[in-house]
């Protein structure tokens, strides 16, 4: 019995490790990038909250986010990200 558990958990291990993803200096970057069009995203949503509250500082954020989620949409096309792809067509599509 505790061979047999011994086994499943280093099958286990083997398996896991063959399925993983391996991350490419290349996507870290389109991840990069797209955490930085987010913080944006996410900064351009909570302005009208502040005293200081300005248009032209929204849309000028709301612009920098959809620049950046265009390039990291252009990269990943290619790297068949499929996940990350999603979200920046999704966060575009809201700008």
């Amino acid at each position: 019995m505790l061979i047999m558990r011994s086994l499943t958990i280093v099958l286990f291990f083997f398996i896991t490790l063959s399925f993983s993803q391996t991350v490419t200096k290349k996507e870290n970057t389109y991840w990069q990038d797209y955490l930085m069009a987010d913080k944006l995203f996410n900064d351009a949503e909570k302005l009208h909250l502040r005293k200081n509250y300005s248009e032209e500082k929204e849309g000028q954020l709301n612009k920098q986010a959809l620049t950046i989620f265009q390039k990291v949409i252009a990269g990943i096309n290619k790297n068949n990200n499929d996940s990350l792809a999603f979200f920046c067509h999704l966060k575009s599509g809201i700008l």
